[in-house]
Protein backbone atom coordinates (compact mmCIF):
# COMPACT_ATOMS: atom_id res chain seq x y z
CA UNK A 1 0.00 0.00 0.00
CA UNK A 2 1.02 4.07 -0.36
CA UNK A 3 3.28 4.68 2.50
CA UNK A 4 0.93 7.99 2.89
CA UNK A 5 -2.34 6.20 2.47
CA UNK A 6 -4.27 5.63 5.62
CA UNK A 7 -7.86 4.23 5.68
CA UNK A 8 -10.58 6.57 7.03
CA UNK A 9 -11.42 6.02 10.26
CA UNK A 10 -15.18 5.39 10.52
CA UNK A 11 -17.51 8.28 10.99
CA UNK A 12 -18.79 6.64 13.74
CA UNK A 13 -17.00 4.62 16.69
CA UNK A 14 -18.49 0.99 16.14
CA UNK A 15 -17.31 -0.06 19.54
CA UNK A 16 -19.44 2.89 20.93
CA UNK A 17 -22.49 2.10 19.04
CA UNK A 18 -22.01 -1.46 20.11
CA UNK A 19 -22.19 -0.59 23.56
CA UNK A 20 -24.43 2.09 23.54
CA UNK A 21 -27.20 -0.58 21.60
CA UNK A 22 -26.34 -3.26 24.80
CA UNK A 23 -27.40 -0.66 26.50
CA UNK A 24 -30.68 0.09 25.47
CA UNK A 25 -31.35 -1.15 21.88
CA UNK A 26 -31.81 0.59 18.57
CA UNK A 27 -34.19 2.21 19.36
CA UNK A 28 -32.35 3.86 22.68
CA UNK A 29 -29.26 4.58 19.82
CA UNK A 30 -31.20 6.16 17.25
CA UNK A 31 -32.78 8.44 19.78
CA UNK A 32 -29.75 9.41 21.49
CA UNK A 33 -28.12 10.09 17.85
CA UNK A 34 -31.22 12.20 16.76
CA UNK A 35 -30.83 14.24 20.08
CA UNK A 36 -27.13 14.67 19.33
CA UNK A 37 -27.66 15.93 15.69
CA UNK A 38 -30.31 18.33 16.88
CA UNK A 39 -27.94 19.83 20.12
CA UNK A 40 -24.96 19.96 17.49
CA UNK A 41 -26.85 22.01 14.97
CA UNK A 42 -28.15 24.32 17.76
CA UNK A 43 -24.03 24.46 18.90
CA UNK A 44 -22.62 25.00 15.38
CA UNK A 45 -25.09 27.64 15.22
CA UNK A 46 -24.09 29.58 18.16
CA UNK A 47 -20.46 29.11 17.22
CA UNK A 48 -21.08 30.70 13.97
CA UNK A 49 -22.54 33.28 16.13
CA UNK A 50 -19.80 33.50 18.56
CA UNK A 51 -17.09 33.32 16.16
CA UNK A 52 -18.44 36.44 13.93
CA UNK A 53 -19.00 38.61 17.63
CA UNK A 54 -15.52 37.42 18.67
CA UNK A 55 -16.95 35.86 21.72
CA UNK A 56 -13.80 33.91 22.65
CA UNK A 57 -15.29 32.53 25.88
CA UNK A 58 -19.09 30.98 24.85
CA UNK A 59 -17.26 29.78 21.50
CA UNK A 60 -14.94 27.65 23.48
CA UNK A 61 -17.80 27.09 25.89
CA UNK A 62 -20.01 25.56 22.99
CA UNK A 63 -17.04 23.89 21.00
CA UNK A 64 -16.62 22.23 24.73
CA UNK A 65 -20.47 20.59 25.06
CA UNK A 66 -20.21 19.42 21.80
CA UNK A 67 -16.90 17.62 22.13
CA UNK A 68 -18.20 15.49 25.41
CA UNK A 69 -21.45 14.46 23.09
CA UNK A 70 -19.45 13.36 20.43
CA UNK A 71 -17.63 11.37 22.52
CA UNK A 72 -20.25 9.76 24.17
CA UNK A 73 -21.59 8.81 20.56
CA UNK A 74 -18.45 7.77 19.39
CA UNK A 75 -18.17 11.10 16.32
CA UNK A 76 -14.35 10.81 16.55
CA UNK A 77 -13.68 13.46 13.64
CA UNK A 78 -16.08 15.51 15.51
CA UNK A 79 -14.72 14.71 18.78
CA UNK A 80 -11.28 16.62 17.17
CA UNK A 81 -12.48 19.23 15.52
CA UNK A 82 -14.32 20.56 18.41
CA UNK A 83 -10.71 19.97 20.33
CA UNK A 84 -9.33 22.14 17.87
CA UNK A 85 -11.60 24.51 18.32
CA UNK A 86 -11.40 24.99 21.85
CA UNK A 87 -7.84 25.23 21.84
CA UNK A 88 -7.88 28.13 18.88
CA UNK A 89 -6.46 31.69 20.28
CA UNK A 90 -8.86 34.26 20.60
CA UNK A 91 -6.99 36.18 16.89
CA UNK A 92 -7.44 32.63 15.60
CA UNK A 93 -10.79 32.66 16.34
CA UNK A 94 -11.68 35.75 14.70
CA UNK A 95 -9.81 34.91 11.97
CA UNK A 96 -9.97 31.15 11.02
CA UNK A 97 -13.28 30.47 13.69
CA UNK A 98 -15.97 30.39 10.91
CA UNK A 99 -13.78 27.94 8.91
CA UNK A 100 -13.58 25.72 12.05
CA UNK A 101 -17.17 25.76 12.34
CA UNK A 102 -17.89 25.23 8.46
CA UNK A 103 -15.35 22.29 9.00
CA UNK A 104 -17.58 20.63 12.28
CA UNK A 105 -21.23 21.35 10.38
CA UNK A 106 -19.55 19.14 7.26
CA UNK A 107 -18.44 16.42 9.66
CA UNK A 108 -21.74 16.31 11.13
CA UNK A 109 -23.48 15.63 7.79
CA UNK A 110 -21.21 12.98 7.30
CA UNK A 111 -22.48 11.66 10.95
CA UNK A 112 -26.27 12.12 9.69
CA UNK A 113 -25.25 9.77 6.57
CA UNK A 114 -23.32 7.07 8.48
CA UNK A 115 -25.91 6.19 11.26
CA UNK A 116 -27.48 2.79 10.70
CA UNK A 117 -29.96 2.24 8.43
CA UNK A 118 -32.23 1.55 11.71
CA UNK A 119 -31.58 5.03 13.44
CA UNK A 120 -32.09 6.71 9.77
CA UNK A 121 -35.68 5.24 9.84
CA UNK A 122 -36.11 6.03 13.66
CA UNK A 123 -34.59 9.24 13.55
CA UNK A 124 -37.01 10.33 10.69
CA UNK A 125 -39.98 8.83 12.61
CA UNK A 126 -39.72 11.16 15.29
Amino acid sequence: SHPRFHPAAPVLDPQVLTDLEALGGPEFVAGLMEDFLQEAAQVVQAMQAAAGQGDVRRFRAEAHALRSSAANMGARAVQELCAAAEAMVPAEIAGAGARQVALLAAELDRVREARPPAMARAGQAS
